[in-house]
């Protein structure tokens, strides 16, 4: 063998070694962990502005507008909006309210999804599904987590203070200073926006149990049996009257007038503005067959 060839032996046998070496310092790719689950916004009514994660104005929300981790969501003094999760969760902005999405991922490793809103000024009603997850709703002075099948509602004041109200299902609410709130159904906590439990209390209960028909519910008319009508809670927080209740499916709910959603499972949960704060407030079920029950409750205005 000759010098030249010798050394063209060894040049070979160190090219290959190199790559051999090489592949075996490869790191192979990071599996995912995560994927983004769908949110988007299925009702507009009235002016709804929507800014995008990494941007600088605001565009008018439409049902076609993918929402994403990072948005911001503004309803103005008479809109509404209402945001519905892939896992099931929902959430009802109400008028005159900011709220941002902060998490709306599927964990592959645990299977659970992770749902988050940030509210800063204004109000949302929410509504988790049977799903298991983690949900949580982010307020100045702290969070709530609500369990699954949980029905409720937040409000935060401009100057950051917040009322967690659950009117179905569970939540803890742990604030800024580390305090820890568990929160039962027809329970509402307020914190300030440093993190301070101003106080925990029950929420107004109906006078009586409103459940149709019974007397107590009032005239109806029509020569069909009336729709069955409960009648969950009533509570008036400002101007705004909070009335929830169960039904049956496609029957029409009224409040003074104003239509009230009614779910496929006949469950209603909605808040409506009231003119006077001292008033008497008419709730009518029509069914399909055209038969009306209807309740006259007064409704005053809490402390």
């Amino acid at each position: 063998m000759t010098a030249g060839a010798g050394w063209e032996r060894l040049a070979l046998v160190a090219l290959v070694t190199s790559l051999f070496v090489g592949c075996g310092k490869r790191e192979l790719p990071t599996p995912q962990k995560t994927v983004e689950i769908g949110v988007r916004l299925t009702s507009i009514e009235g002016r709804v502005q929507v800014k995008k994660a990494g941007t600088l104005h605001w565009i008018d929300g439409t049902l076609a507008i993918p929402i994403q981790k990072g948005d911001l969501i503004s309803t103005d003094k008479h809109a509404t909006a209402k945001l519905q999760f892939s896992d099931g969760s929902q959430f009802d902005v109400r008028p005159d309210s900011v709220i941002t999405i902060i998490e709306n991922f599927h964990d592959l490793i645990s299977r659970r999804p992770h749902v988050g809103v940030s509210i800063q000024s204004g109000e949302a009603n929410f509504r988790t599904p049977a799903q298991p997850g983690y949900r949580k709703i982010e307020t100045p002075g702290g969070r709530a987590t609500p369990e699954r099948e949980t029905e409720g509602n937040v409000q935060v004041a401009r100057d950051g203070k917040a009322a967690v109200h659950i009117y179905k299902g569970k939540s803890q609410v742990e604030t800024r200073t580390g305090q820890q709130i568990h929160l039962g159904p027809s329970e509402s906590v307020q914190i300030d926006a440093e993190g301070t439990v101003e106080s925990k209390e029950a929420l107004s209960a109906v006078p009586a149990p409103l459940v149709a028909p019974p007397d107590q519910l009032g005239a109806w008319s029509g020569v069909s049996r009336p729709p069955q009508f409960v009648l969950d809670s009533i509570e008036l927080r400002g101007n705004q009257l909070h009335v929830a209740g169960r039904t049956e499916p496609e029957v029409t709910v009224t409040l003074n007038g104003v239509h009230i959603p009614v779910q496929r499972d006949g469950s209603f949960n909605e808040h409506v503005a009231l003119e006077e704060r001292n008033a008497v407030v008419s709730i009518r079920a029509t069914g399909k067959s055209g038969a009306t029950i209807e309740q006259r409750l007064p409704v005053v205005a809490g402390r």
